[in-house]
């Protein structure tokens, strides 16, 4: 996760890109879940999304996943010894619950980053601009999915979830659907904020 003695690093550029908290949860879920790359056979039911959710939260970084990564808190073990490990820097959150004092933290130091994309506005010239303003990139953003091939999508990993559609609060249940948003209020929240800094950022490139 992100530690805050990174900001000292002069020659850096920081950028983060963002979603929607319950659609990062549901895309991981899709991702390592449905798509089969969590070590399940093949031939086993997949779990519904709220079992896998609470499984995930009891072993991994737990709820508030943003809050969490730009908190900056530093971590403590010796990162050669977790090789392999892919969330070993969360587990320190296993147990921790997240105060407002988090939240502020974590937004402080976004606001710090030189570059913020929304990831369901990466097809759009404002992103363009910003990554030209930014980084120098003339060439437009383009959308690649590398793991398509990997584990492609199959029927019966489409079937496991209610009525389709281009967002997960239509492909959950509702019920579901609400219990993770209030377990990641505050995710919710900073995802707002993050929203408008991106949108005010861009408005001021725009205009200024």
């Amino acid at each position: 996760s992100f530690q805050a003695y990174h900001l000292q690093w002069q020659s850096a550029v920081f950028m983060s890109t963002f979603r929607e908290p319950v659609e990062r949860w549901y895309s991981q879920y899709k991702f390592e879940h449905l798509e089969r790359r969590d070590g399940q056979a093949a031939n086993m039911p997949r779990k519904p999304m709220i079992q896998w959710y609470h499984n995930n939260c009891q072993y991994f970084m737990g709820s508030n996943y943003y809050i969490k990564t730009f908190m900056g808190v530093v971590d403590t073990i010796d990162s050669s010894t977790r090789l392999g490990d892919f969330y070993w820097t969360y587990k320190k959150f296993r147990k921790y619950k997240i105060q407002w004092d988090d939240f502020m933290t974590a937004l402080n130091t976004i606001r710090k980053f030189d570059l913020i994309l929304i990831l369901d506005m990466l097809d759009d010239s404002n992103t363009a601009m910003l990554l030209e303003n930014v980084l120098g990139w003339t060439n437009p953003p383009v959308r690649v999915r590398p793991h398509d091939k990997q584990a492609p999508k199959r029927d019966e990993d489409k079937i496991r979830v209610p009525l389709g559609g281009s967002s997960a609060v239509r492909k959950i249940p509702y019920d579901d659907y609400i219990e993770i948003a209030q377990d990641n209020v505050l995710d919710m929240l900073f995802y707002k904020a993050v929203r408008r800094i991106y949108l005010e950022r861009y408005a001021c490139a725009m205009y200024f």
